[in-house]
């Protein structure tokens, strides 16, 4: 199954035209909330607006974090979520309004801010789910587990909490390897969060007998940035960019980046000094390498990056980009399995429905 292209996403003319439609959405929804409780707030729900959409747009530009960058990182990310579910509902409410002869606005908002705390309480919750690989390139009865995290996106709103709460959950899990699928940090530019000490200090709580591995997603700094090595130093991480491990069990090889990305080293050459006795355990951030894995006859590739569409409806379109094979979950094709997982924490809109942030367990199991 070929997977469909998302070349289009990275067209600075997308972007543009995204911004100019929240921006209308955004003068619309304020509009339309002075309208339902008083005209008098409309001025202060511009500015408040304006704030949140500037963030958006001027956060990747901002060299270092400053007073209350966290709570207006927290704001910024919450009120697209709301505009997302106001316009919505104001669409349904306005047409059932025409029915009822009724204005339904303000029913429109409770509904939006009602969703909008929902998801954000779920962001706060982390769930186990676990797949079974079964393999002849392993002893019959014989049993290793990998579990998996996968965009953390540590930054100005995943904080040393969240990550204890994550760790906590991933060796009750008594794994025999621990990987990163990539984007561990939130933004390519490189910015320090205030508690980076004791998110480092968590990190290095993570337990498995083969060790902890991980790979740059998008979000991440370059590997040979002071953040990237400070990160794999403190937290006694490995890694795996572009890099293989053999253990007893497993071949384990990691790559770096999107595919879209000229540089990326083709995985053929990375696999000719794989035993090919045991199986080929591939961590690729990107689902869009799931087809070369399978063309190159990997046993297992584990990816992120999807978010499985973090919040709805952005999980139909995820679901359209990708496929349905290759957005979340696993599937098998041509003899390689694959991983998608709906990663560990979330992404600027510090939401979660319709999805759940989780820890991926893989029991790979040997056959006769």
């Amino acid at each position: 199954m070929k997977m469909k292209s998302t070349r289009f996403l990275d067209k600075k003319i997308y972007f543009q035209i995204s911004r100019i439609l929240i921006g209308f959405a955004s003068l619309y929804s304020d509009l339309r909330i002075a309208w339902s409780i008083h005209p008098s707030i409309l001025l202060y729900l511009i500015v408040l607006s304006t704030i949140a959409l500037a963030f958006q747009i001027f956060a990747e530009h901002v060299g270092k974090y400053f007073p209350a960058y966290r709570q207006i990182a927290l704001f910024s990310g919450l009120y697209l979520a709301f505009l997302t579910y106001h316009i919505s509902t104001l669409i349904v409410t306005d047409l059932v309004g025409i029915f009822l002869s009724y204005d339904l606005s303000r029913l429109g908002l409770l509904v939006s801010i009602a969703i909008t705390i929902y998801g954000r309480v779920h962001a706060h919750s982390i769930k186990t789910v676990s797949y079974t690989y079964k393999t002849n390139k392993l002893p019959a009865a014989h049993q290793y587990t990998i579990v998996q995290l996968s965009d953390l996106h540590i930054g100005e709103i995943i904080d040393h909490a969240y990550i204890h709460h994550v760790v906590c959950q991933t060796n009750a899990l008594h794994p025999d390897l621990i990987v990163i699928t990539g984007d561990v940090f939130n933004r390519t530019n490189i910015r320090k969060p205030k508690d980076i000490d004791r998110i480092f200090a968590e990190l290095a709580q993570l337990q498995a007998c083969d060790g902890v591995f991980a790979i740059c997603g998008n979000h991440d700094p370059s590997i040979d940035s002071p953040l990237w090595q400070d990160f794999l130093k403190r937290s006694n991480i490995i890694d795996l960019n572009n890099q293989s491990f053999i253990s007893k069990e497993i071949n384990l090889i990691g790559r770096t980046r999107l595919v879209s990305n000229p540089t990326r080293i083709h995985l053929k050459g990375m696999m000719q000094s794989c035993d090919r006795s045991k199986p080929i355990v591939i961590l690729d951030h990107d689902p869009s390498g799931i087809v070369e894995a399978q063309v190159q006859h990997a046993d297992l590739i584990l990816c992120g990056h999807t978010h499985k569409g973090q919040f709805f409806p952005c999980t139909f379109f995820t679901r359209y980009w990708y496929g349905k094979d290759y957005y979340h979950g696993k599937h098998i094709q041509n003899g390689t399995c694959s991983i998608v997982s709906a990663g560990t924490g979330y992404f600027e809109i510090p939401v979660r429905i319709g999805t759940d942030n989780e820890i991926v367990k893989i029991q790979l199991q040997g056959i006769q």
